[in-house]
């Protein structure tokens, strides 16, 4: 958890805390993945993700990859995985929100498919950003 919290504080302006990710443990639609890298004799978690399984749905809630291993591919190894068991449990589409000006975000949800569906206006309290809808067919 401490690993995880850590990627959190430096990725997000707003991160979870332990109790959100405690909640996503306990909830019996919600599913966590952790990457994790050999680093010599140890493994490290170099990123997460959280999603939703709902009905036919996939909503993806929270995706990170510590800095030091960003731009390696591991974003989209980690999205990668979770799309792939999400459609091997008949889940017809993924869905997620992603603020507006995040464009690494962005370009990595268009890069597998996602497309923008529409806005939450004013979705993010911390800087009162919008969001976009994005979703793509499974």
């Amino acid at each position: 958890m401490e690993e995880v919290l850590g990627i959190e504080s430096i990725s997000f302006p707003t991160p979870w805390n332990q109790r959100l990710f405690q909640n996503e443990l306990e909830n019996p639609n919600s599913r966590i993945f952790l990457l994790e890298i050999n680093q010599g004799e140890k493994l490290t978690i170099a990123g997460h993700l959280c999603l939703w399984l709902v009905k036919d749905e996939v909503h993806i809630l929270n995706l990170a990859v510590h800095p030091l291993y960003r731009r390696k591919g591991l974003a989209l190894l980690l999205l990668s995985y979770a799309l792939s068991y999400s459609s091997g449990k008949n889940i017809l589409k993924a869905i997620l929100e992603v603020r507006e000006r995040n464009y690494p975000a962005r370009c990595l949800y268009e890069k597998v498919g996602f497309h923008r569906i529409g806005v939450r206006s004013k979705y993010y309290q911390d800087t009162g950003e919008d969001a976009l809808i994005m979703e793509r067919d499974l």
